[in-house]
């Protein structure tokens, strides 16, 4: 018989889960406790939500939910880290953290991922930690439409700066003859 603490704790995270654009989740077996306190201050800079929950528990906060493929990630220790707001930011926080783990303490994974509804594979999770962040792109795409307009300005001023040149010239050509 469920408690009532255990039915407020699964009625908690249905409602995160249901605000989620996104969650990644791991396996944090083997991470030392600083490890997984550098962990939780990365997720907090990027607005991720990072909690340990009970296998058992997320099974009864997704019942009702068509995700079959997420029972078999709710094996063994299990953390969420849920985002709000920014897709990508889950699985790019944990991907540059495995990265940075030394090549002998790769012991976080990430078993599973939820975007926007839909359970993504593998595939998916490297492709999405590989995608530049949103801001970044923004950059790339000013830059796209800058570099042509620079080129245009350059373009229309080269004839000006040529006839100044000219000019000056002409100028500095009657100083010394005077």
């Amino acid at each position: 018989m469920p408690t009532p603490t255990k039915i407020t704790k699964v009625e908690e995270l249905r409602k995160k889960l249901d605000k989620a654009v996104s969650v990644a989740v791991t396996d944090y077996k083997g991470l030392t406790v600083a490890e997984i306190t550098e962990l939780r201050k990365k997720y907090r800079e990027n607005d991720v939500e990072y909690m340990v929950v009970k296998n058992t528990l997320i099974s009864k906060a997704i019942e009702g939910i068509e995700f079959p493929e997420m029972d078999s990630a709710l094996k063994g220790p299990t953390a969420l880290a849920i985002s709000y707001e920014d897709p990508i930011a889950p699985v790019k926080v944990t991907s540059k953290f495995i990265d940075d783990l030394p090549k002998n303490r790769k012991l976080l994974t990430i078993k599973a991922g939820v975007l926007e509804g839909r359970i993504i594979n593998e595939a998916e999770i490297k492709a999405l930690a590989d995608m530049p962040s949103r801001e970044e792109l923004i950059t790339r795409l000013v830059r796209a439409f800058n570099s042509p307009l620079q080129g245009f300005v350059n373009v229309c001023a080269g004839p000006l700066k040529n006839f100044a040149q000219v000019v000056n010239a002409i100028k500095e050509k009657k100083e010394n003859e005077a």
